[in-house]
């Protein structure tokens, strides 16, 4: 199989005019002409993973975050990213990228993150459309406090640590969750009250405003709210090709809470 025909199969399931108007989700260095030998997925685009792909012999690496966000004006090889660059065109390999088209397709990362934490009864938290797209999830739990959910959360994500804003002992069961930053989700969780939103980057204010409104917050960090999709794309890919397939689990931020 070409790297283009699995490419265009997972357009079909994920189109790319569901992405965001400032997204460059799609190809971000194109081989695709080249026969797949194996594919790699994860996060970001760093040297450990592109090391790792050239270590396993793959020429397919498929990220959520675009390597290429903003126009190119000079390209400087003896950068960081101008070494990984060069690399990749040396070994010939074809990058790509599912960012927010796959935040909002019906059975992407949000939706994945809902059902790691076993929430029943889904639905779109902002839909585009009348088949479930859109961004963010909700559902039910039981009803418990904040701060029993929160070590659940902990123990289902393999979390050693996490922001709770709100009141510990507060009984909840009405849940959001949006993958990556979901500050922008805060308005919509309050209009449909829900008692906890489940995401990731939250500022000090954005916290702020949810308890003001009687909206609870567990910060679960950028990368952690997405890495549970690695998962789900490998086994997706599995179920069409037969060459090797990789997660890669590295969170570039290589934050460390001591």
């Amino acid at each position: 199989m070409k790297i283009i025909d699995l490419i265009n199969k997972f357009e079909e399931d994920c189109p790319l005019d569901l992405q965001e108007d400032w997204d460059n989700s799609g190809l971000q260095i194109d081989f695709s002409n080249e026969s797949l030998r194996g594919i790699v997925i994860g996060l970001d685009l760093s040297k450990e993973l592109l090391d790792f792909t050239i270590e396993k012999n793959c020429n397919f690496i498929f990220l959520h975050h675009p390597f290429f966000f903003e126009s190119i004006k000079s390209l400087n090889f003896y950068g960081v990213r101008g070494k990984i660059l060069e690399k990749i065109i040396k070994n010939k390999i074809t990058v790509y990228s599912a960012h927010t088209n796959f935040d909002k397709v019906s059975f992407g990362v949000s939706d994945i993150l809902a059902n790691r934490l076993e929430l029943k009864d889904i639905q779109t938290l902002l839909p585009v459309d009348e088949i479930g797209n859109g961004l963010g999830k909700f559902g039910v739990i039981e009803k418990q406090t904040l701060l029993n959910w929160a070590e659940k959360v902990k123990g289902l994500l393999g979390l050693p640590n996490l922001i709770i804003y709100g009141n510990l002992d507060r009984v909840i069961s009405r849940v959001g969750v949006v993958g990556g930053s979901g500050s922008f989700a805060i308005d919509r969780a309050v209009q449909l009250e829900l008692d906890l939103l489940i995401t990731g980057d939250i500022k000090y204010h954005d916290g702020q405003k949810a308890m003001e409104n009687n909206l609870a917050i567990l910060d679960i960090g950028h990368y952690n709210s997405e890495i549970e999709s690695t998962n789900y794309l490998l086994k997706y890919f599995s179920k069409i090709i037969e060459e090797p397939i990789f997660t890669y689990r590295f969170d570039v931020s290589n934050r460390k809470i001591i």
